[in-house]
């Protein structure tokens, strides 16, 4: 790096190369230094360390600052790093408060969800990203968030063991950014093509005919033997989930007013289903007398399974209590990588075995239809269908407990 004497004279002739920037330091004073850019332009900085990484300061143009000027400025800088302030962090504080006052990335998460209330799934996607994005750039402008910041908070979430969940926050930021780009809020998706943390497989475990009855025995066994209301309505919960197929937010979040025993059918309001249709569910003799003990165990409660402590928040049971029990259950009985999902793919798995119409099973299992006719035209219920399914799976599961009793 050429040197200048610390005079206003040698100053005024320095001279730069006419293809790149040319930096002087100044003989006697640390750090101080003229940059002279190609176009002639000449301005002050001032470059120090901190932490092993180099810094300068802008301290403003030559044709404005004197020599004198810059040397008092420098001085005021190397006295502020000796008692241990970084005049480049202060700098940056400065500037991010002054852009905390732009759109930020906490007014962008609150304008998708004010716009978007009716989407079920927004209320668990607002409460991780308020968890895992916004302590790390809520007050970030959005025009300053970076791939790399959304890098660092998705290795992060992975570092913690949670890889899956870090893929799922990364899908998430990548489509509020989108929306934002829709509705002309910010410019660019920073979140776009992340790459994956985990290699998620494809959900393929289904419940031997051995599993399935010792693991249904187990929960009958529970309820049985329960001491408690909490640990019979997770018993039914389970049993319920795994003679009708439904899914575990669907089971534990069912109402009184939903069941009519009368009539043998269970109806899932749209706004309770993934796939935002109200369910019609003929319910089978065993499904019946479970709901009927279940209904007068909670005999005044709205909801079939509620918690030992109701609440606002909290009218009926938590999914993961009730995923917890089959957890310990399924420890205790040797089965490994059981989830209520697999009641699912195990009872549809089973019905096809035994020709059950693909319409009838999708229709038990509240799938979404994939074909225009189904989506648009036919609308038929398949209740006679549907029961006689169901029927034929209770039948299914009393003759194998019958086979290991008499076996």
């Amino acid at each position: 790096m050429p040197r200048l004497k610390a005079s206003a004279l040698a100053v005024r002739k320095a001279n730069g190369e006419a293809d790149k920037r040319t930096i002087y330091s100044i003989e006697g004073e640390t750090g101080l230094r003229l940059y002279i850019e190609p176009s002639g332009a000449r301005a002050w900085y001032y470059e120090y360390k901190t932490d092993g990484r180099k810094n300068r300061m802008h301290i403003g143009g030559a044709d404005v600052v004197s020599l004198a000027d810059a040397r008092t400025q420098a001085l005021e800088l190397r006295r502020k790093i000796a008692l241990g302030t970084d005049p480049k962090a202060e700098e940056r504080a400065e500037k991010r408060a002054i852009k905390r006052a732009q759109f930020t990335f906490q007014r962008l998460l609150d304008r998708r969800e004010n716009a978007h209330t009716h989407l079920k799934s927004l209320k668990e996607r607002m409460k991780v990203l308020k968890k895992d994005a916004v302590p790390a750039i809520g007050d970030w402008p959005v025009e300053d968030i970076t791939k790399r910041d959304i890098i660092e908070i998705i290795d992060g979430i992975s570092d913690r063991g949670s890889r899956v969940h870090a893929d799922r926050v990364a899908a998430y930021l990548s489509a509020i950014f989108n929306w934002g780009i829709d509705e002309e809020l910010c410019s660019s998706n920073p979140a776009h093509r992340i790459r994956k943390r985990s290699h998620p497989q494809p959900r393929e475990r289904v419940l031997s005919d051995d599993e399935l009855i010792r693991l249904w025995l187990a929960i009958r066994s529970l309820g049985d033997n329960a001491r408690s209301r909490s640990a019979f309505f997770n018993h039914s919960a389970l049993l319920l989930a795994l003679l009708t197929g439904q899914r575990r937010g669907e089971v534990i979040s069912a109402r009184r007013q939903d069941i009519d025993l009368d009539r043998a059918l269970w109806t899932i309001p749209a706004e309770r289903t993934k796939n935002s249709r109200t369910h019609i569910l003929p319910l089978a003799p065993n499904c019946l007398r479970l709901l009927r003990a279940t209904i007068k165990t909670g005999e005044g409660c709205e909801f079939l399974y509620p918690p030992a402590m109701i609440t606002a928040e909290a009218p009926f049971l938590n999914p993961r209590t009730v995923s917890k029990t089959l957890e310990r259950l399924c420890e205790d009985l040797g089965i490994d990588g059981v989830t209520m999902h697999c009641f699912r793919r195990t009872m549809a798995t089973r019905m096809g075995d035994m020709g059950v119409a693909g319409d009838v099973i999708s229709r038990i299992l509240n799938h979404s239809p994939q074909d225009v006719t189904r989506r648009h035209y036919n609308h038929a219920r398949m209740i006679d269908q549907m029961r006689e399914a169901l029927e034929w799976w209770e039948t299914f599961i009393q003759r194998q407990v019958e086979k290991t009793q008499t076996a």
